[in-house]
Order: C-alpha cells, then structure tokens, then sequence
C-alpha cells in the first residue's frame, strides 16, 4: 500500500462532514465496486448526475484537489486530448472503506491478502464479427479504459473501402 497517512480516514470523514461537494463525490466513489486506480472528471460528473447531485465540473474539480491535499490521490489536469482525472494513490475501494470507518492497519493487511490471490494474467474474449468470422483477442485482465480506447483507436484505423 501507498503512504496514505494513518489518520486520513479521520480527516476524509471530517472534510465530507462540512464539504457536500467533496461527500458527493466520495458518494460517488463508494459505489465503484472494482479497484479503480483513475477516474476521469467527465465520468464524476455523470455519476453525480444520474445520482441526483447538480455540481459542476469546476466543483468536481476543487473537490479532487481536496481530496489530493489530503494525499489520497493526484489531480491531473486534462491536456492534449486528454481528460481530467484523479489518479488515486490506492485503490478507490480503499476510500469506500475509510469512510466507513475502517482503520488503515485493517485496509493494508486486507489489500495484502488480495494481492496474493492468484488472477488470471489475461482474459480470452471473442467477438462474432460476421456470422462466418469470429475474431478471438486475449487481453490483460486488468485492462483499462484508456487502453480500451487506444485498442478501439487501433481497429477504427484497420478499415478500408475497396477501390
């Protein structure tokens, strides 16, 4: 585990407790069931969104930047296509259970535990492309949506219109 201090989750209830942009967006980020290590700012504000929370990108953003100042993550501003994120120092489960009240010590040997669980290196996935083609791909089994995109980029740029 990261060097996220022992007291954070102290800390972290206590910011949530007088900051509703900043408990929104834990909201949020207690609901995400995998072990994120990013999310992007567009996809904060959709959650909040269909949660019923009305923040704006700006406050999405200052929340993050709290959220960094109590080293939990970093905020990294979108630039050259890319997308405004906050890159976390841990997995986000770990904030789920830091506002739950768990203590870091409890977290840390629990996450010990996970990382010895034994999983699969890649994934096998097939696509029926045609009905007579089916296109098989392994894939890393921790692949990410920004890889995900790259891969989409890839196949977009592998079609061609017959002369």
């Amino acid at each position: 585990m990261s060097e996220i201090k022992k007291d954070v989750g102290k800390e972290l209830r206590k910011l949530c407790e007088g900051d509703e942009d900043v408990a929104a967006v834990c909201e949020v980020l207690r609901t995400y069931q995998r072990g994120r290590w990013e999310t992007s700012t567009k996809r904060i504000c959709i959650h909040l969104m269909n949660a019923g929370y009305d923040l704006k990108r700006s406050q999405v953003t200052a929340a993050f930047k709290k959220l960094q100042g109590l080293g939990l993550g970093t905020f990294v501003s979108g630039r050259k296509g890319w997308e405004s994120r906050f890159v976390f120092a841990e997995r986000v489960t770990v904030i789920a259970r830091l506002l739950a009240g768990e203590e870091i010590d409890v977290i840390e040997h629990d996450l010990k535990e996970e990382d010895e669980q034994v999983l699969p290196e890649t994934i096998e996935h097939s696509f029926a492309l045609r009905p007579d083609f089916a296109l098989n791909v392994e894939l890393p089994g921790d692949l990410t949506e920004f890889e995900a995109k790259r891969l989409a980029q890839f196949f977009g740029c592998l079609a061609f219109q017959p002369d």
